[in-house]
């Protein structure tokens, strides 16, 4: 496991570099109490003075050398294990180790994509259903009846910039002015459609609270058909 591979990094960590000190009769030193006291404190202030002075002061017949671990292939190690741990969690790599996607031309926004979607499906399994049953309790107990313009909706997870919001509402307008022009949809019908996505989205702030205070506007447009219209005057004959 992860917690397992971390563990076992810090306890590599701590002998990573470990010194090695060979003392002739260590063993008859370390038979006494009093012997194991004098050892203990000659290396406790070995050790400080190698600390201090980065030197180690040993007897004739000691001798000394350093054990240090060799890291190749470690960093590997890690990674693969919290690459095993990101797709257990179901989280994009990018997300759980906040770091930039690989490659020359990633951008690791397919890959969020498809995070929020699962997040969202499971949010809508794990809770929805649940708090939709919930709401209607709710709504009834507080109000005793059920209005119908009593509504709530997930927020998106995924949030487009600026630019792509802009490009968004543009489309949508030119929908609406193809619309128009059609004539296939009443106006007053389409202006309160319109008027209702643009309060849905939110896109002009305080839109809903102006439209309860002035009304809806009175005169709708007419539709605006384009291109060549049949002659249908009295003196118009057949073709």
């Amino acid at each position: 496991s992860v917690s397992g591979s971390a563990s076992e990094m810090r306890a590599l960590m701590a002998e990573a570099k470990v010194d090695v000190i060979k003392i002739p009769q260590l063993a008859d030193a370390l038979s006494t109490a009093a012997g194991t006291e004098r050892m203990t404190k000659r290396f406790g202030l070995a050790n400080l003075v190698k600390s201090v002075h980065r030197m180690l002061l040993l007897g004739g017949d000691e001798s000394w050398e350093q054990k240090q671990i060799t890291w190749a292939g470690i960093p590997d190690v890690v990674k693969t294990f919290l690459l095993i741990a990101s797709a257990a969690a179901d989280i994009p790599v990018t997300r759980f180790l906040a770091q930039s996607p690989a490659g020359l031309s990633s951008t690791g926004e397919s890959d969020l994509r498809n995070y929020y979607d699962s997040v969202a499906s499971k949010r809508q399994r794990a809770i929805g259903d649940a708090m939709e049953r919930l709401d209607e309790i709710i709504i009834r107990s507080a109000l005793g009846v059920r209005p119908a313009d009593i509504w709530a909706k997930w927020r998106p997870l995924w949030q487009p910039t600026p630019t792509e919001q802009a490009d968004i509402e543009l489309k949508r307008a030119q929908a609406v002015q193809i619309y128009v022009n059609s004539g296939l949809i009443p106006t007053a019908a389409l202006s309160q459609a319109v008027i209702n996505t643009l309060i849905e989205a939110g896109t002009l702030a305080g839109l809903e609270a102006a439209i309860k205070k002035e009304g809806p506007p009175e005169d709708a447009v007419e539709p605006r058909i384009t291109g060549p219209q049949p002659d249908t005057s009295p003196s118009a004959g057949p073709a």
